[in-house]
């Protein structure tokens, strides 16, 4: 049983869509394996916390608990590849904004005992995400950690991972402004994951595209994507319709800006959406709220973004960098006619775009800046 739910689980399925049958095969090894301090016993709990926490908002809380039983069988177990499984259920269960600093531990752990077992393919996971989190940190560290996993994942020569490696490369072009280049690596990199049968190809396209569309800033395309985005992440409403309120705000359709934003606020659990996502989603409602003038809304925004307003917004497993949160509380405090605390979080900004060569980013915050008086 624990053989075959493994099998499914790495056949993998689509991010925030429900997953029932397969939490439910999972569940069944892990019931039938529960109290044999085995490996299997560890790797399929490790499984389960990892397919909670990649589904949908209400089956993400079940992770935590799962995810540290995992790590507690493996460590007794004394085996480094069925730790690092484990620690990875452990990174993904608590993978939102805010937590970076205690990610860039796990991950570095994973890709160390990885490393040292032989197993290159945990070993370019870890180091992927280490790097996403040093990039949520603002640290230029990140760089160089991307540089070995793009050597360790070279040495595999796997389509699949060759893939993967694609589409970091458009996530590094569009961080550093050459946008054009960014998206021919994405739509390539889009065609190979279709090929490899990679579940989570066209959510990583749909991801890198919203990059693409907002910096090139073409009214039509952005109205496109607004369109696109309720209809590609139907598992989370809440995060499609905040995207498409970001979107049309930007085409200047404030009127549409303001239908989206009311879907969004309609939710029951809109304020639930906390994967990592959630720096698109709340950067999208920061967008339209600015836009429409509701200072309501840009006030409760500003409360939740100001605990993670040091870091920055990265889409996934550096899926795509979406600028440093200090942009969006220097934006938020310039609608809310607070400009002296605008003008010192949009420097802070742009100190952080410089810093990470996010050419396209740099822009755009200089421009918030101009908007307020300020060179």
């Amino acid at each position: 049983m624990g053989t075959v739910a493994l099998g499914l689980d790495r056949i993998g399925a689509r991010f925030a869509m429900p997953r029932g049958d397969l939490v439910a095969v999972l569940e069944r090894a892990r019931e039938a394996a529960a109290g044999t301090g085995t490996l299997t016993e560890a790797q399929v709990t490790a499984a389960l916390a990892r397919q909670l926490a990649h589904s949908v908002a209400r089956d993400r809380p079940l992770a935590g608990p799962l995810a540290g039983r995992a790590v507690e069988l493996a460590r007794a177990i004394d085996d480094p590849i069925t730790l690092a499984s484990c620690l990875l259920a452990q990174h993904d269960s608590i993978w939102t904004p805010g937590t970076a600093a205690d990610r860039v531990g796990i991950a570095r752990e994973i890709a160390l005992l990885a490393e040292r077992a032989g197993d290159q393919e945990r070993q370019a996971q870890g180091l992927l995400l280490t790097s996403t989190a040093e990039l949520e940190l603002g640290s230029p560290a990140f760089q160089a950690t991307m540089t070995e996993y793009a050597y360790v994942t070279e040495q595999l020569r796997q389509p699949r991972h060759q893939y993967l490696l694609q589409t970091r490369r458009a996530a590094l072009a569009l961080l550093h402004g050459d946008i054009d280049g960014g998206d021919r690596l994405s739509i390539d990199a889009a065609r190979l994951g279709e090929e490899v049968g990679d579940s989570d190809a066209g959510n990583v396209r749909m991801s890198q595209l919203l990059e693409v569309v907002r910096a090139r800033g073409d009214p039509a395309a952005l109205r496109d994507t607004a369109r696109m985005a309720v209809e590609w992440w139907v598992g989370v409403p809440a995060h499609a319709h905040a995207v498409a309120a970001g979107f049309l705000a930007r085409a200047g359709d404030e009127d549409g800006a303001r239908r989206e934003l009311d879907v969004v606020l309609s939710l029951a659990d809109w304020r639930a959406e906390r994967s990592y996502l959630w720096s698109v989603f709340v950067g999208e409602l920061v967008e339209a709220a600015v836009a429409v003038a509701d200072h309501p809304l840009c006030e409760r925004l500003l409360d939740d973004l100001m605990p993670v307003a040091d870091g920055c917004a990265v889409n996934g497993a550096l899926v795509c960098f979406m600028g440093a949160h200090a942009h969006r509380v220097g934006r938020l405090y310039a609608a809310l006619g607070q400009t002296d605390s605008a003008r010192d979080w949009l420097g802070r900004a742009l100190a952080t775009h410089l810093t990470l060569g996010a050419r396209a980013w740099e822009a755009e915050t200089r421009a918030a800046l101009a908007a307020i008086g300020c060179s």
